[in-house]
């Protein structure tokens, strides 16, 4: 029910103001390649949070009505079967029924995507100063929440990855390196 739960986006903030983005950052044209730039690329998958069913309820605070539980109609990545309870009692005025009930339930897995894990990957390149390309050194102007390319030409694919956390070396001030995948 919160404003992020609403509307979707993400927020930015300092000491004295806060703003909600649709999407925060930018899609940049910044490549980490590996054989080129890539020092050190480790991967994660985390399957914390995820469900596929849910035993949704609706209570005003002295009486609570529910139903079964509902099944996903995405499929599950990790084949994980979890069920959790799903506090909807936001999403209705007054006592819903169980078709209002079952289909707020499907509505909130889906938008979520409930069932498909977080991947994050974690990557540490070489700058393009430390590789004698000087001239370039404003090409890596990263920020949070901003958009890369990472590419690996022995596989013949790259991905778009969006920044999710930073280590910023303030003495030498540069990136040693920085987290991708989901927030």
């Amino acid at each position: 029910g919160s404003i992020l739960d609403s509307y979707g986006g993400e927020y930015e903030w300092d000491e004295w103001t806060v703003k909600l983005w649709s999407a925060r950052g930018q899609v940049r044209d910044f490549a980490i390649r590996y054989g080129v730039n890539m020092l050190d690329y480790n991967e994660e998958f985390s399957i914390e949070g995820t469900f596929s069913r849910c035993f949704p309820y609706w209570t005003d605070g002295a009486f609570v009505y529910t139903i079964g539980t509902v099944e996903s109609n995405g499929s599950t990545v990790t084949g994980r079967r979890e069920c959790v309870p799903l506090d909807l009692s936001d999403k209705f005025e007054s006592v819903p029924t169980e078709a209002d009930l079952r289909q707020a339930a499907l509505t909130y897995m889906d938008n979520n995507n409930t069932f498909v894990p977080v991947q994050n990957i974690h990557v540490e390149f070489a700058r393009l100063q430390d590789l004698g390309y000087e001239e370039y050194e404003n090409l890596l102007e990263c920020n949070l929440c901003d958009t890369i390319t990472v590419i690996f030409p022995d596989y013949n694919g790259s991905a778009q990855y969006k920044i999710v956390k930073t280590v910023w070396d303030v003495l030498r001030n540069r990136y040693e390196s920085m987290e991708l995948g989901d927030l």
